[in-house]
């Protein structure tokens, strides 16, 4: 008689679906939100791997079956997405329990090979290593640069001989300083050109209040942690040693900004964006609304959202047709998905409208703000209004069928035109010393981007940003319309406080997507002005 092998493969296969929405989803749910499911999850395989072995009387088969149960389980949301408007919820019920039926009844009926569950045991754990890796790495603790890759930055930014005089300014001289991040905002010209949408009058209204909008910028890459780490570095990230690249990836705890403007007495104000690598950086003031403090503990959280949309369980979100969405108050799944919709819409209202507080004190600040809009999930109608759960949403959060994308879209836009010139106006109007508002996105719209199929429409589309900068003083002389993010703070540091920063070449890079890597693997980056023909003229017509 045989000696029978553990079915480690239910149990893996039990938390790998877990395990792999929280490694792609890991700048937008904590760990924490992933235990209670885990923990679920984990329970019911061994209870249903008990009770099938019971029956059976056989564990090997026991094994086969359970990991086929939580194989359709699991795919039932991520199947019907990809089948599209193909399958009905009920149809794939049907087609799903005859899969299981006749699947089951060959694992029962046939003799097993005597290798088949080592087989599966060796491919699970294999499967399981990928995103449990990709989670391990990114909540590895941050800590501060060492000498040696302190030095790497400095030397790559040219930093001894830029700042080795530097004037000494009294408080009343140095600017306040706004630097005001919109998460995806396309630039002009693609709003009108892909979207039919004109922004000129939003446009028109920053130039009336004496901003300069830099009209051709680009990213200098596709994605926020990337982008800002450049930005705020003054450098190429992607020319970092592997070690100091990794040391400054997923966070902001490390930048040059930052540092300067504390060694020139700044405080330092940084507001909640519900992002971790905006929200993992220095600040002397941290501000976020109270509903965004996490004193509040939905029934169903986010992270659990998203995998009852992926799963067999998105069928609790549907009504009795299977198409109808659900509209009772009790219904604990859509209450949470519209409070945590709620609590992103307070963190957004709260930054806007809470920038302008400092501006009348004698203290010269440095205020960081993340705007996770108009990037998904989409959180305004028409006119500004709520968006709450609606069933024909993508997998997380609220996100329109693709035919209404465009739409939606230009409603987040619409809003933030709207809010920020409020917050603008009162800064300006409450400000005693000189202000420097940076306007930013940190890169553009990912609809026309499929990071598996980089095209140049797509690259194009991605990397072209809203970019609009106020300066007190009016002089915006060493500007230019295709200035990109790398060079902004060089450009200010060189005006307001006596560096002598070179400006950097201008350019875009691609690369796969963070969430796509092993760990300690650094991407591939990809000059866009090589491979997609996507090159900024660095000769520009001065302001």
């Amino acid at each position: 008689m045989k000696r029978s092998q553990f079915p480690l493969h239910a149990i893996i296969l039990s938390i790998y679906p877990i395990v792999f929405l929280l490694a792609y989803n890991l700048r937008f749910v904590s760990l924490e939100s992933s235990y209670r499911s885990l923990t679920l999850s984990l329970g019911a395989t061994l209870v249903l791997l008990l009770s099938i072995w019971a029956i059976l009387k056989n564990l090997e088969k026991a094994g086969a079956i359970c990991s086929l149960l939580i194989v359709l389980f699991y795919s039932f949301g991520q199947i019907q997405d990809s089948l599209n408007v193909t399958f009905s919820s009920s149809s794939l019920v049907w087609l799903w329990l005859l899969v299981f039926l006749l699947i089951s009844y060959g694992i029962v009926k046939q003799d097993f090979p005597e290798s088949f569950t080592k087989y599966l045991n060796f491919f699970s754990i294999i499967l399981f290593i990928f995103p449990m890796s990709t989670i391990i790495f990114f909540h590895l603790p941050v800590v501060d640069l060492d000498r040696s890759d302190t030095d790497v930055f400095a030397d790559l930014r040219g930093e001894a001989l830029a700042e080795q005089y530097l004037p000494s300014l009294a408080p009343g001289e140095k600017p306040d300083i706004y630097y005001i991040i919109f998460d995806s905002y396309e630039r002009a010209d693609k709003l009108l050109e892909l979207y039919g949408y004109d922004n000129s009058d939003f446009i028109s209204s920053l130039e009336q209040r004496g901003f300069y909008v830099l009209s051709s910028s680009r990213s200098n890459y596709l994605n926020t942690t990337y982008s800002l780490n450049t930005s705020l570095n003054m450098l190429y990230v992607h020319n970092l040693p592997k070690k100091a690249f990794f040391d400054s990836f997923g966070n902001l705890n490390n930048n040059h900004v930052t540092d300067f403007l504390r060694d020139q007495d700044y405080q330092i104000v940084v507001f909640k964006s519900g992002a971790k690598d905006t929200d993992e950086q220095y600040a002397d003031i941290f501000l976020a609304p109270l509903e965004a403090q996490n004193l509040y503990r939905p029934p169903i959280n986010s992270f659990e959202q998203l995998l009852f949309k992926t799963s067999m369980g998105r069928l609790l979100l549907q009504g009795e047709t299977g198409h109808q969405p659900s509209t009772a108050n009790s219904n604990a799944i859509v209450a949470s998905v519209n409070r945590e919709l709620s609590q992103r819409r307070e963190t957004i209202s709260y930054a806007l409208e809470h920038l302008p507080d400092y501006a009348a004190e004698a203290q010269n600040h440095y205020l960081f703000a993340h705007i996770l809009l108009p990037h998904i999930p989409f959180l305004y109608g028409p006119e500004g209004q709520s968006l709450d759960y609606q069933e024909n949403l993508g997998h997380f959060w609220y996100e329109p069928e693709p035919e209404n994308y465009d739409e939606y879209y230009i409603y987040q836009i619409e809003y933030l035109n709207t809010t920020i010139i409020s917050t603008i106006d009162r800064i300006l109007e409450d400000s005693t010393k000189p202000v420097i508002i940076i306007l930013q996105a940190d890169h553009g719209d990912g609809n026309y981007l499929d990071p598996d199929n980089l095209t140049s429409v797509g690259v194009d589309t991605r990397s072209s940003i809203l970019n609009a900068i106020y300066y007190s003083d009016q002089d915006y002389s060493d500007f230019y319309p295709s200035l990109t993010p790398v060079n902004t703070f060089r450009i200010i540091f060189n005006n307001w406080f006596g560096t002598s920063y070179p400006l950097l070449p201008d350019e875009v890079y691609a690369n796969e997507h963070p969430s796509e890597l092993s760990p300690n693997q650094k991407p591939n980056f990809i000059d866009a002005c090589l491979e997609f023909n996507i090159c900024i003229s660095h000769v520009e017509e001065a302001p």
